[in-house]
């Protein structure tokens, strides 16, 4: 049985790095993640995630929590992807959200089910919510969401392609493979001189 209302949650994942779809392309929206703690795996879509999240602008000040319930028109990626072009628009950068659906082994979302919770575990998972979404500088440590629930790290999509925080990691990756290719050429051609040389 499951000890907690929250299954799982992601925090603090970049507006930029989702995948939001485009009508006519093919491309559906999808909140990729990838589990924070074992062995990784594929990305699971918590686009039809039901739950609580919250918004934030680049300094990771909280602008605005909302609910996400079943349903293609109400989930948490509609919920989501409505906030791109309402009044909050060009306000928020950041987004953490806590899931009431569990993952399945295949990778996609159950449906929410009924469940007994102690009213311990109701407490810890508001107290959690509060703490994670506000991080009051007074608590000395994170939510208590209890053993069932998994956080997800955002799992950037590659059709994404590059974006301005990526190009400095790039030319510093490509710097390195120039400086190994450098050192390789200047192997080869040393071999070659001794070749001729003798």
């Amino acid at each position: 049985m499951a000890d907690s209302l929250i299954m799982n949650m992601g925090l603090f994942w970049k507006r930029s790095d989702v995948l939001w779809g485009s009508q006519g392309r093919g491309l559906k929206l999808e909140l990729l993640g990838v589990p924070a703690k074992g062995k990784r795996s594929d990305p699971i879509n918590f686009c039809q995630q039901a739950g609580i999240y919250a918004l934030y602008d680049e300094s990771y000040r909280l602008i605005y929590v909302g609910q996400a319930i079943d349903g293609d028109q109400s989930c948490l990626g509609f919920r989501l992807n409505m906030h791109r072009y309402n009044h909050l628009a060009g306000r928020w950068q950041l987004f953490s959200w806590f899931g009431l659906k569990s993952v399945n082994q295949n990778r996609t979302l159950r449906s929410v089910s009924q469940r007994k919770l102690t009213t311990a575990s109701m407490l810890d998972a508001l107290e959690g919510i509060c703490i994670e979404i506000s991080e009051p500088s007074q608590n000395q440590r994170g939510g208590d969401f209890g053993k069932s629930c998994h956080q997800y790290l955002q799992f950037k999509d590659e059709r994404l392609g590059l974006q301005d925080g990526d190009v400095p990691k790039q030319i510093g990756l490509m710097a390195k493979q120039m400086k190994a290719l450098s050192k390789s050429v200047s192997d080869l051609n040393k071999g070659v001189v001794e070749q001729i040389k003798s």
